[in-house]
C-alpha cells in the first residue's frame, strides 16, 4: 500500500536516554500516586504558591507544550464501540496540522481499513466488505468511521494530548485534588477541562463539552509519559453519548515516535482492487 512504506516501522531498542525518560515518567506516576494519598490523609490539597490566576495564560502555555509535536508514528491499540465493537491493532501516522492515516489489524494481524486524510481528501479502505469510500475531508465523513465528528486536524491533536477549545471568555478555578479547572461558556455550549499542576509538563487530564446541560463530547488522557523530551498521554478515551459511541486508543510502551519524517505519498489512497468505489457526502 505504501510502497517503501508498507510495513510500519519498528522501534530500535531504548537507550540510556530513553532509560531515563521512561524513569522520569514512573517518577510522574509516583508524584501523581502520593498526591492522591495524600488528599485522602489531609483533605484537599492547596493551590501553588505560584498558581495560574488567568485562564487563557494557561491555555496558551498548554498548547504551546502540545504544539512542540509536528508528527508522529504511533503503534497502539484501539476499541471502538458504537453499533458494533472493533477491537485491532492500529498503526496511526500524522504530519501536522491535516496530515493523517490510520491502519487497523485485527488480532490475527489480518487488514481491517486504512484511513487517509488531507486537507483536500478523505479515503477509507473498509476490506471487511470491500468498498472503498472516498470524499472531503469533513467532520461528518469522519464520524462514519471513527464515530467522532471532528475534522482530521482536530482528532491528530488529541491524538498528542490536545482538544480543540470552544471560543468564549475562560474562568480559572482550583480543584481540591489538585489540578486546575477552565471552564468556557458560549451560548448553550460549556466545555470544562481539567489540567494537571505541573508547569514544566500541564498535561491536560480531561475535557467535556456540553450543550444544554448534556454531556455531547468528552474525552479523558492518562498515563502521560515523556518521549522524545515531550510529554505525552498513553491511554485516550473519547465519549459521544448522544451518539451512542467510546473509542478507547492504547500506545504501546515502545510504540511512539514524535518529530520523525513520513513520506509524501503517506495521506492518500488509490481504490484496492476489486473494492468498490462510493462517494461520501454529508448527506448520505
Amino acid at each position: 500500500m505504501l510502497g517503501h512504506w508498507s510495513e510500519p516501522s519498528r522501534i530500535e531498542r531504548k537507550s540510556d536516554g530513553d532509560k531515563m525518560k521512561t524513569t522520569l515518567s514512573l517518577t510522574f506516576i509516583l508524584a501523581t500516586f502520593w498526591l492522591a494519598t495524600l488528599q485522602l490523609a489531609c483533605g484537599p490539597i492547596r493551590p501553588p504558591k505560584d498558581a495560574y490566576q488567568d485562564a487563557s495564560t494557561l491555555l496558551s502555555q498548554m498548547a504551546q507544550k502540545r504544539a512542540q509535536v509536528k508528527s508522529f508514528r504511533i503503534a497502539g491499540a484501539i476499541d471502538h464501540v458504537q453499533e458494533q465493537r472493533i477491537r485491532g491493532k492500529a498503526y496511526m501516522f500524522a504530519q501536522l496540522p491535516n496530515n493523517l492515516r490510520i491502519d487497523v489489524l485485527s488480532p490475527f494481524g489480518t487488514t481491517l481499513s486504512v484511513l487517509t486524510a488531507n486537507k483536500d481528501k478523505f479515503g477509507l479502505s473498509d476490506y471487511k466488505v470491500s468498498r472503498f469510500f472516498t470524499g472531503e475531508p469533513s467532520p461528518c465523513n469522519v464520524a462514519k468511521f471513527v464515530g467522532v465528528a471532528l475534522p482530521p486536524s482536530d482528532i491528530i491533536t488529541i491524538l498528542i494530548g490536545k482538544v480543540p477549545v470552544i471560543e468564549g471568555e475562560p474562568q480559572i478555578s482550583w480543584h481540591p485534588d489538585g489540578h486546575y479547572v477552565v471552564t468556557i461558556k458560549r451560548d448553550s455550549l460549556v466545555q470544562v477541562l481539567h489540567i494537571g499542576a505541573d508547569k514544566n509538563t500541564l498535561p491536560l487530564l480531561s475535557s467535556e463539552v456540553r450543550e444544554n446541560g448534556k454531556v455531547i463530547f468528552n474525552v479523558s488522557f492518562d498515563l502521560w509519559r515523556i518521549t522524545n523530551d515531550i510529554f505525552i498521554p498513553y491511554e485516550i478515551r473519547i465519549r459521544m453519548p448522544k451518539d451512542k459511541a467510546e473509542l478507547f486508543v492504547q500506545y504501546e510502551d515502545d510504540g511512539v515516535e514524535l518529530n520523525v519524517t513520513l513520506p509524501d505519498d503517506a495521506w492518500a489512497q488509490t481504490v484496492p482492487a476489486g473494492a468498490r468505489l462510493e462517494q461520501l457526502s454529508c448527506d448520505n
